[in-house]
């Protein structure tokens, strides 16, 4: 929205598809697609909508199969910012030819650079400045805080999590 870009998102249900298109009014119904589907569906659909030209950046949360189709997504000069961490804690195979073109793949690791801003200054600064970045979103209502859900901290409290986490 500040950058005049077009933002495209895949969604897992049909309640999470409402929740975007009722809180990001800049989203429309044609830019959302699904990832639960086949595949390559939301890759194809896409490139379609775009004409065959790849997408600028992909803040990525999808794993396996269509983690390596997004890469395919990305144009000349793209960036991929990879904030799921299901194929990193796995050493996942994904393949590097998607990336020849001036391609870069970034992983974002909001944990890791908390904890490092425990104790390295050129982290606390990259915190300081995300927060300023993520107010500045908030006050310009294109960045929503997300919902929150509280689980029980027990086995049965974990399972009800992984299932509430795993229907997308």
């Amino acid at each position: 929205k500040d950058k005049d870009c077009t933002i495209f998102a895949t969604v897992g249900n049909e309640h999470k598809r409402s929740y975007l298109l009722s809180t990001f009014k800049m989203l429309t119904p044609e830019h959302i697609f699904d990832s639960r589907g086949p595949s390559t569906n939301f890759m194809l659909n896409l490139t379609r909508q775009r004409g065959g030209i790849g997408v600028d950046v992909i803040v990525n949360s999808l794993a396996s199969e269509k983690l390596k189709q997004s890469l395919n997504l990305l144009a000349n000069g793209g960036r991929f910012m990879e904030v799921w961490k299901y194929d990193l804690l796995n050493n996942t195979t994904v393949g590097l030819r998607p990336l020849f073109e001036d391609k870069q793949f970034h992983v974002i690791a909001l944990d890791q650079l908390l904890y490092q801003a425990q104790s390295d200054p050129h982290s606390q600064r990259m915190c300081t400045s995300l927060s300023t970045m993520i107010q500045h979103g908030i006050e310009m209502e294109f960045v929503q805080p997300l919902p929150i859900f509280e689980f029980e901290f027990s086995s049965a409290g974990m399972k009800s999590a992984t299932a509430f986490s795993s229907k997308g």
